[in-house]
């Protein structure tokens, strides 16, 4: 989810993730499958490429940008 607070402009593929994060592949293809399913994040195929991106929602949205944002306590 920070990853999401920090680039929630981006669109990314899975490897991008996976080494922005330093996560293996699977388990980073494992963790936005659940993202997407529960609308967090959003897929869509370009070029032949996924790309995933924080939801359009913008309840969702700004919960996780605001989550995420510098400063921020008990993180």
């Amino acid at each position: 989810m920070f990853f999401w607070g920090m680039h929630s402009a981006g669109k990314f593929d899975e490897r991008t993730i996976s080494y922005a994060l330093d996560y293996e592949l699977p388990d980073v293809h494992m963790e936005l499958q659940v993202l997407v399913e529960s609308g967090v994040v959003e897929k869509e195929a370009e070029n032949g490429v996924g790309l995933y991106w924080l939801t359009m929602n913008e309840a969702k949205r700004r919960s996780i940008v605001e989550w995420a944002s510098p400063g921020r306590s008990g993180r």
